[in-house]
């Protein structure tokens, strides 16, 4: 696994071939992302942690003319996979770019919104990395984000975790968490 990527690359292929199912569960919370942000003609938009790109996408076509959508993400191979969806979708005025959330390689105030849905907290400890974005973000520009709940309101997303312990692939107490945290599940 590639360090810069934290092991998304590794990855990529799977949420590729995925791609669709994810889409259909979550395009109601991109698109709401998209409305908040409000992105208009001639602004610059960075969708940060994007995988496969779909809620930038989005957006895309309400930076025209003259606008700007950067489609982020640590992962190289995720970015080749966005970079398919856009040439498939006919995705207008998007730049691919490999960034990292908490040393964000653009200017100070050079942006004029951000997006992410559920991928900012991926990136590390996230007073940093919102520091960071506020840097570069342009005086009066907006920021939408979606983020999982709590482990408790998310307990779907343990029970991988769960099962390898369960199994011997993670040490025991991955299991003794996961038990505590149904047993708070309402």
């Amino acid at each position: 696994m590639s360090d810069a990527s934290g092991g998304w690359d590794d990855l990529a292929a799977s949420w590729e071939r995925n791609r669709e199912l994810l889409w259909r569960s979550t395009k109601h919370v991109s698109e709401w992302l998209v409305d908040r942000l409000d992105p208009q003609p001639g602004q610059t938009i960075v969708d940060f942690s994007a995988g496969t790109g779909e809620t930038g996408f989005l957006a895309a076509s309400r930076l025209a003319p003259g606008g700007r959508l950067i489609t982020s993400d640590r992962s190289e191979e995720m970015l080749d996979t966005a970079r398919r969806l856009a040439e498939r979708w006919d995705v207008p005025g998007v730049e691919f770019r490999q960034l990292d959330v908490a040393a964000i390689d653009l200017p100070d105030a050079s942006i004029d919104g951000a997006l992410c849905r559920y991928g900012y907290i991926l990136g590390g400890s996230p007073p940093p990395a919102l520091g960071e974005l506020r840097r570069v973000l342009r005086p009066g520009g907006k920021v939408a984000f979606a983020v999982w709940a709590e482990r408790e309101r998310n307990g779907w997303m343990t029970v991988p975790t769960a099962v390898m312990a369960l199994h011997g692939h993670l040490e025991e107490p991955v299991v003794a968490e996961f038990r505590q945290s149904k047993a708070r599940s309402p």
